[in-house]
């Protein structure tokens, strides 16, 4: 069944839930940014949402690349993400 969507592993169909997760987010933190009334409201709903949703597309990235130097590096990147981004917005 898996196969018949494109899907070729179950470690893909994990990976594709991660992204799309992180994609909800991510279009979430664009909607708050657009109709939020003023500016702190706006850095409030950019920094939590984009902080889950890079959270969420990293892990897909790493679950879909697997056990590598590239996912390695991709989870070095989101570490500084995490910890950077919600700094920056209370900040």
């Amino acid at each position: 069944m898996i196969e018949q969507f494109g899907f070729t592993s179950l470690r893909e169909v994990i990976a594709a839930l991660f992204l799309l997760s992180g994609l909800v987010f991510f279009v979430g933190s664009a909607i708050g940014m657009l109709r939020l009334p003023d500016f702190y409201s706006r850095i409030h709903a950019s920094g939590n949402s984009e902080t889950l949703g890079c959270t969420l597309s990293f892990i897909g990235l790493m679950i879909y690349e697997g056990p590598t130097l590239t996912a390695a590096k991709m989870a070095f990147v989101f570490l500084l993400v995490f910890m950077a981004n919600p700094i920056g917005s209370h900040i």
